[in-house]
């Protein structure tokens, strides 16, 4: 039954691939076929593989690895075709998969390397593989290093099945937080060198089936990787390999490592191989074999074991093995006393890097560390801002840092602005500041710090109206966009809103006579700022007629300025800014000006020279304008 369900598949499959779809309509898959593309090696059995092999970068940041019969030059831009007539537009790449020469053709695939002052490696968002197509390179080094974009990966349909190379494949993806290399033929792989290096975000690897019985260096392969929690390399097939250097420097997040079958004994570089995991309490070497290791001139493996165990500050449990006799000072483990109850010795991490190559037939087994005592807590920061809604993980840190018990207990002075779990993760409910607490369990010390939580959408201080728009949240001016965290920068501001936040501005004054606009019931919200406008002369309403005040409609920058300038009794103007786009005569005319020489508005920021008459005035803009209007000098209240 499931070889004829089988081939019922594949059969189907086929008759498909002559249908030609839209490159729009290839996202657009049903379940099934989604579990086709997973099945990854299966998939690419039925995948075609004539034509000649490209990638595509659209200007959407999707990067497609396609075939064609057609012929494409190398980071052309133009529109392609593939081999099932999807058509794709952006700039095309060639993929190498003849012969390969890396002193002639480079490390770095074409898509990396700087020509007329530019790359593309930063534009990549997402990669896939056309369906129904396969590409066989035989080196992926280098692939989507520094893609610092890029947060999705699906690998199926990348026949690698003559690949020796993945060096630096992943290097510094810095947005990617899931990966599966299951899918790919590793049979020839040799180099496995800085892969994932840098990939700082990454919080799920798939790497556990991979075949790596070719593999001769694994050299900071996983370097880098803080955020990995959990990373299966109990599969490994070591016994090629010569270099394990850094392989898990800095993947500090990591709590278990099974390494207990790496076989070691070809390797002669183990230097820095665990430095920087911080909170892995045990590890396995009892299969460690280390007499390769490479010696120094005076004899000390000390070049090729270094800081093997540095920064280990969780590391409580280490079980050696006898074949681990070469070792050296920078190698010792983390200070303190080891004990090795089976055998009841007791040594300091000096004495232990010093005596046990001599002794290690006789002294394989598990040594245990002394309990080291609480002494303190402390945050990275005293202060820290983030969204609204938006988790915000904060850092607290058990002293000294090889304490054993690094249990915190967390608590919110305030849990209607901020809540906090026992991890440490705070989420932000409204504005507003309130101090965080860690306190360790074992001696009750006491860390704290103050959360501020910001709108959602404004939370990146870089931003031009970042502080207008916290300046005016402050003076009640204005307490968001709907009740949701939300300011909406972005969105445009209507011409009720201007003259309210220009109203709540001023306090608020009282007006005597109501306003008659059409679109202003009383029972408005704007009713009252409207009414004391039309008082002040600051609006007449819609020159249209039909005795309107136009609400709903967006506030043009220049009606913004003309409120502010009318608000002041409308000066004369001082200075001589001219804009492009402001025409003498016209009813915005001198407020524009005006506003120039207040530095009310600098303009649009595009070298035009112009001010943007008729473009709608966003709600950034709106608060900006009132920001600067309000600390300009002699501004009249």
């Amino acid at each position: 039954m499931l070889r004829k369900r089988s081939a019922i598949i594949a059969a189907l499959f086929l008759v498909l691939s002559f249908f030609p779809v839209h490159a729009e309509m290839t996202d657009a898959v049903s379940d099934d076929e989604s579990l086709l593309k997973t099945a990854g090696n299966e998939v690419n059995e039925q995948r075609s593989s004539s034509g000649k092999a490209y990638a595509v970068l659209t200007s959407d940041g999707d990067f497609i690895f396609f075939r064609s019969e057609n012929e494409y030059a190398d980071r052309s831009i133009t529109e392609v075709v593939d081999l099932l007539g999807n058509t794709y537009n952006g700039v095309v790449f060639r993929i190498n998969e003849g012969a390969y020469n890396p002193m002639v053709d480079g490390i770095a695939p074409s898509w990396q390397k700087w020509v007329d002052g530019k790359n593309y490696n930063t534009e990549i968002k997402r990669v896939r593989v056309a369906d129904g197509q396969s590409i066989k390179p035989l080196y992926t080094s280098m692939w989507f290093a520094n893609c610092r974009n890029l947060t999705d990966v699906n690998l199926a349909g990348i026949d690698t099945s003559a690949c020796e190379t993945m060096s630096g494949m992943f290097e510094r993806c810095v947005s990617l937080k899931k990966l599966n290399l299951n899918v790919l033929d590793t049979g020839k792989l040799q180099y496995l060198e800085r892969t994932f290096y840098g990939c700082e975000n990454l919080e799920t690897l798939e790497i556990d089936q991979i075949n790596t019985a070719n593999v001769i260096s694994f050299a900071s392969a996983f370097a880098g990787c803080r955020s990995l929690k959990s990373l299966d390399v109990s599969n490994f097939n070591t016994s090629a390999c010569i270099n394990f250097g850094t392989m898990f420097d800095g993947c500090e997040s990591l709590k278990e490592l099974d390494v207990k079958d790496f076989v070691t004994a070809n390797a002669d570089q183990f230097a820095m191989m665990f430095r920087n995991c911080k909170n892995i309490r045990y590890l396995d070497l009892s299969n460690f074999d280390t007499n390769n290791a490479g010696l120094a001139e005076d004899g000390t493996p000390a070049n090729s074991m270094r800081d093997m165990f540095a920064n280990m500050y969780s590391l409580y449990d280490i079980h050696l093995g006898k074949n681990m006799k070469r070792w050296c000072a920078s190698a010792a483990l983390p200070s303190g006393i080891w004990d090795n109850r089976t055998l009841s010795l007791s040594l300091t991490s000096e004495e232990l890097s010093t005596q046990y190559p001599a002794n290690a037939e006789e002294w394989a087994g598990l040594w245990e560390k002394e309990p080291v005592d609480v002494t303190g807590v402390e945050f990275e920061s005293d202060h820290y801002s983030f969204g609204c809604d938006t988790p915000f993980a904060l850092k607290a840190t058990v002293l000294p840092y090889d304490a054993e018990n690094k249990k915190l207990i967390w608590s919110s002075d305030d849990e209607n602005i901020a809540t906090v779990d026992q991890n440490g993760i705070v989420t932000g409910h409204n504005l507003g500041t309130t101090n965080i607490h860690a306190v360790s369990e074992e001696g009750s010390f006491e860390a704290v710090c103050s959360v501020e939580v910001l709108f959602k959408d404004v939370a990146d201080s870089s931003r031009y109206f970042f502080e207008p728009v916290y300046w005016a949240y402050e003076n009640e001016i204005t307490v968001g966009a709907g009740g949701h965290g939300k300011f909406s920068p972005d969105a445009f501001c209507t011409r009720e809103q201007f003259v309210t936040f220009l109203w709540r501005l001023k306090g608020e004054p009282a007006f005597e006579k109501g306003c008659e606009f059409t679109d202003v019931p009383e029972d408005a919200w704007y009713y009252a700022p409207i009414s004391w406008a039309l008082e002040k002369g600051i609006t007449t309403g819609l020159n249209d007629g039909t005795g309107r005040f136009g609400v709903g409609l967006a506030c043009t920058r220049e009606q913004c300025v003309t409120f502010l300038h009318r608000s002041c009794g409308s000066p004369e103007p001082e200075g001589s800014v001219e804009f492009t786009d402001s025409e003498e005569g016209r009813y915005y005319y001198k407020a524009i000006k005006w506003a120039a020489s207040r530095e009310i508005t600098v303009g649009l920021n595009d070298g035009t020279g112009r001010f943007g008459v008729g473009q709608s005035c966003t709600r950034g803009m709106l608060v900006t304008f009132l920001y600067r209007f309000a600390h300009t000098e002699n501004t009249e209240f």
